[in-house]
């Protein structure tokens, strides 16, 4: 999946003010829609693996950086689902992996509501193992549901109308892919990628 986002024309670098809320990180990802979307409960555990290398990562330009209220240049490599709530489906949570990035800050646990007032939880590859290298390949295996529990446990911080039980929750859709800002060049290839459920046992 190769990006370039010198000519993106949502480009626009002002961080968190409304009326640019949708136009402000460049964004390619791989979205894939759950046609039937597991509930939680249904299942033991939820297995997702996939393989990846970053190819290339290169920086074209500095801008937006040192403009006022505007945010750093930096590009990331991550995957997030989207559940939603079985008993308010119009409630819903973004649960999600950092898996490479050209800020070394930007490898850390990171929670929050996002412009829409949405929880959303990311943790870190590095959590894990090492910083990822360009050029070298990865396996991530992450169980779902204990993700998704991390997550819960840490949003209801943020919003204490959020259940905390993963059971209160199924899948909607998987993304994957590149979300930045500034003017990157960036490549990765993507490969094995699979979401193993177990059912519950009778």
């Amino acid at each position: 999946m190769h990006y370039n986002t010198q000519n993106d024309l949502h480009n626009v670098a002002i961080n968190y003010v409304p009326k640019f809320a949708r136009d402000t990180w460049p964004h390619l990802p791989l979205n894939q829609v759950v046609r039937n979307q597991p509930e939680m409960a249904d299942y033991e555990r939820l297995d997702l693996s996939l393989d990846f290398k970053v190819n290339r990562l290169d920086q074209l330009s500095t801008w937006p950086n040192g403009i006022k209220d505007a945010g750093s240049s930096a590009m990331n490599l991550k995957f997030m689902l989207f559940l939603r709530q079985i008993a308010h489906p119009e409630r819903a949570l973004f649960v999600g992996m950092m898996l490479q990035t050209s800020k070394p800050e930007h490898y850390k646990e990171h929670f929050a509501l996002e412009q829409h007032g949405t929880a959303f939880y990311r943790e870190s590859i590095t959590m894990y193992q090492d910083v990822p290298k360009i050029g070298q390949p990865y396996t991530v295996r992450r169980e779902i549901k204990s993700l998704l529990r991390q997550a819960l446990e840490k949003c209801h911080t943020l919003d204490p109308d959020l259940p905390t039980d993963p059971d209160a929750y199924y899948l909607s859709f998987f993304s994957l892919g590149w979300e930045g800002l500034g003017h990157w060049d960036a490549e990765f290839d993507l490969g094995n990628l699979s979401l193993k459920r177990v059912p519950k046992k009778p």
